[in-house]
């Protein structure tokens, strides 16, 4: 479950009843990640829509591993 909070979204884990806060930037790159793009993909996407600010791969990469430590993304 996600809801908007303000610029902040609040993603509920149902199971292990623990929430999670994603800013703008978090929550748009957690739903692009659908498996149909390539990091590179996803980096540009970003770039877009955040302009000026870019994400580069390790800082990518890096993002994702904490979205998987927290059981976010397996």
């Amino acid at each position: 479950l996600v809801l908007p909070q303000g610029s902040r979204w609040v993603v509920k884990d149902p199971i292990a009843q623990r929430y999670f806060h994603l800013g703008a930037e978090a929550h748009f790159v957690w739903t692009q990640l659908t498996g149909r793009r390539s990091v590179e993909e996803l980096c540009a996407a970003f770039a877009a829509r955040f302009a000026p600010r870019s994400l580069g791969s390790e800082e990518l990469t890096r993002f994702l591993a904490q979205l998987a430590r927290q059981g976010l993304v397996w």
